[in-house]
């Protein structure tokens, strides 16, 4: 559930929708990790949209996920 409400709450504001007061803080994410979050994607959107017919964009994802351990 956690992770739905914060990709909700992220998209809304990358969109420039209003979200329930509370909203961020309820997430149990920083503010400051949110307004990161919610830059790379109003900047993935940009890019999305400037992208030329037929050409092919690669994502690599390089964030870690805070409090997940790595198995060894």
């Amino acid at each position: 559930m956690q992770a739905e409400h914060l990709a909700d709450v992220v998209g809304r504001l990358a969109r420039g929708e209003q979200v329930l007061p509370g909203a961020v803080a309820v997430s149990g994410v920083p503010g400051e990790r949110i307004e990161a979050a919610v830059a790379a994607v109003q900047d993935a959107s940009r890019r999305w949209a400037a992208l030329p017919v037929g050409e092919q964009w690669v994502l690599e994802w390089t964030t870690s996920s805070p409090g997940r351990a790595r198995r060894r």
